[in-house]
């Protein structure tokens, strides 16, 4: 018992918050898992069947797909609790996958289109509502004690994802990570059901708060567009975001035209891509799972959330030199690794934090509009610009 309470201590947990804080590392963790095994096939399918040069089409499919998907998203939250929404949508995507994994067997093409685009639309909703349900759930002082620790299980679902991706295309097919994926995501169902289910009708509670002082009516669009652009905070984490996801897309766009371009063509071309993809992500989250955990917290509190956040863009920029001067597969995978390494561990928890200072309608409101429309939108402004 004492070295639990001494590991809790250490983590950030004190007495009685155990549950909540287990229950959403693992609710994130799950997700992450899910999620990788499914951006592993995506892009182990789309680019064996298609190459690189249709990547921006799909990049610019999903922001609008996303972008449709969350418009009957919010309908929803406004009609029923957080909590319950999230169960109807992890079932509706499991139900998707059980679809693909049948119809994948007959090689149409243009479900590996759709593949694509639906795995983007479920690592924005997915993840964006494990950080909406903490956010519930969390008091601010809380939340800057915990986050690190629940984001420590998002990396480690990408480890955990990276290498069920490598040993599953190894000893089936890329396909089968559809099933393994709608495994992942009804365990992700018990989790949150499990958090929820002493609330009446699966409402929203909190470790610090009372529910009433949750229970807040939801804010329209047009509402969180206004305070965003009344405020010139909000109106630099939306440039910070944009800018962010701008770049990601690129890199990632580089990363995977440079694989495509070293891998040899053959019949299992999208087995090879998938493990490939698998082992890369699986060894980089490692490291990510290393600096969260034992570097993270101690960065916010000693240099502050500026330099945390400045560590992700000086990356990119430090790898995007290295790659202009030595083209290659093993400069693009520098370049993206770089990022990968911050992008989920500091740079992730430091602009969560920034979102801390505003009140609670607030912050639902903003966080939901910037991680949902901002960010598609500046997804498909990205493949616009890789088109050109």
């Amino acid at each position: 018992m004492t070295r639990t309470r001494t590991l809790t201590r250490w983590l950030g947990i004190h007495p009685g918050e155990e549950r909540v804080a287990f229950s959403l590392f693992f609710y994130l963790f799950t997700i992450i898992t899910s999620y990788l095994l499914i951006r592993t096939a995506r892009e182990g399918l789309f680019l064996a069947h298609f190459g690189a040069m249709k990547l921006p089409y799909v990049v610019m499919g999903t922001a609008g797909a996303t972008g449709v998907f969350l418009w009957a998203y919010r309908q929803l939250l406004r009609r029923s609790s957080l909590p319950r929404i999230i169960l109807l949508t992890l079932a509706f995507f499991v139900s998707n996958l059980i679809v693909f994994w049948i119809l994948a067997g007959s090689e149409r093409g243009w479900l590996y289109f759709v593949i694509y685009i639906w795995s983007g639309v479920f690592g924005v909703i997915g993840t964006m509502q494990v950080w909406s349900l903490a956010n519930h759930l969390l008091t601010t002082r809380q939340a800057k004690r915990l986050y690190g620790f629940i984001g420590a299980g998002g990396i480690l679902g990408g480890i955990t994802g990276g290498f069920i991706a490598v040993g599953i295309s190894k000893a089936f097919n890329t396909e089968t990570l559809l099933l393994v994926m709608a495994v992942g995501l009804g365990i992700s169902m018990w989790l949150v059901f499990s958090l929820t289910r002493r609330l009446p009708g699966l409402g929203v509670a909190t470790v610090g708060e009372s529910t009433a002082d949750k229970e807040q009516s939801r804010p329209g669009l047009i509402q969180s567009i206004r305070w965003i652009s009344a405020s010139r905070y909000l109106l630099l984490i939306t440039a910070v975001v944009v800018l962010g996801r701008v770049v990601s897309g690129i890199v990632d766009y580089q990363f995977q035209a440079t694989t495509i371009e070293a891998m040899t063509a053959s019949e299992d071309l999208a087995d090879q891509l998938t493990a490939f993809f698998g082992y890369f992500y699986a060894y980089f989250g490692i490291i990510s799972f290393g600096i969260q955990l034992l570097l993270t917290r101690r960065i916010l509190e000693r240099l502050g959330i500026l330099a945390a956040l400045v560590m992700l863009p000086a990356s990119y920029l430090l790898g995007s030199g290295v790659l202009f001067m030595l083209p290659g597969i093993a400069a693009a995978t520098g370049l993206k690794g770089g990022g990968l390494l911050l992008k989920h561990s500091v740079a992730r928890s430091s602009l969560e934090l920034l979102y801390l200072p505003l009140s609670g309608q607030m912050k639902y409101a903003t966080k939901s509009f910037i991680d949902t429309a901002v960010v598609r939108t500046s997804d498909g402004a990205g493949g616009l610009i890789l088109l050109l």
